[in-house]
């Protein structure tokens, strides 16, 4: 297998993209699209990319991003993307929910990562590819 095959599909948007407080959810400017219709077309999105890369014979691994310092039990997301990623579609899946702490955040408001935060999710990535890549490459 060549490293130059690799598809990485990163579910992090899944948060952003089911979660109602989220501007992506809205498909016009006051329009708020419901949790049921966010669930569906990540779904869809997710058995197309699936099937895509099948079809390519290209490995693809989903990695879940959630709020940082968010357990899988406080997180109403975890079990659903679990079962269709890891189970129904058979696929890698590499949940950071034990990985990530609060401390892992911009700040109280801002959610998203900061260094450090990213620096932990490129190990735990590094690690779950480092048996496909070829060592003089480093």
């Amino acid at each position: 297998m060549r490293e130059e095959r690799f598809f990485l599909a990163f579910a992090n948007g899944a948060y952003n993209l089911l979660n109602p407080q989220t501007s992506i959810l809205k498909t016009y400017p006051d329009h708020l699209i419901s949790l049921n219709e966010a669930w569906k077309r990540f779904e869809t999105v997710t058995r197309a990319t699936a099937a895509f890369c099948r079809e390519q014979n290209v490995p693809l691994l989903y990695v879940i991003i959630p709020f940082p310092g968010k357990s899988e039990a406080e997180d109403p997301y975890s079990a659903p993307m679990k079962q269709l990623i890891a189970s129904d579609l058979n696929l890698p899946y590499l949940p950071m929910h034990n990985l990530l702490t609060a401390s892992n955040q911009l700040s109280k408001n801002d959610h998203h990562l900061n260094p450090e935060g990213n620096r932990v999710v490129a190990v735990a990535i590094l690690e779950r590819l480092l048996p496909y890549l070829h060592p003089q490459r480093f």
